[in-house]
């Protein structure tokens, strides 16, 4: 994500910080869910989406093929990633691949 990118990030982590899965009202066989797969983000906009998770209820999560063009990771840190999985107790599925 460029500089030029931010604002829209912004809006978009303002957002899902509204967002609060209702996980006792789902049935049996489902789960809440948040994946983000094949994002670029800079610094600033990997941090507004942590902050945005941070404490979201998800009971799945994947970070997965968030590489730039050259195949450089690009996407979560390993350090946002563990932050957002120890603020969430209801997690029961990580999926992680190419990030940070």
């Amino acid at each position: 994500a460029k500089d030029e990118l931010l604002p829209h990030w912004k809006e978009f982590a303002a957002a899902l910080k509204q967002v609060t899965p209702a996980i006792n009202v789902l049935p049996d066989n489902c789960e809440s869910f948040f994946t983000f797969a094949f994002v670029q983000l800079n610094h600033d906009a990997m941090l507004l989406i942590k902050e945005a998770l941070i404490g979201k209820p998800f009971q799945r999560l994947g970070f997965i093929s968030n590489v730039n063009g050259d195949g450089v990771p690009s996407g979560m840190s390993v350090d946002a990633i563990i932050d957002i999985v120890e603020s969430n107790k209801h997690l029961r599925k990580l999926e992680i691949d190419k990030n940070r």
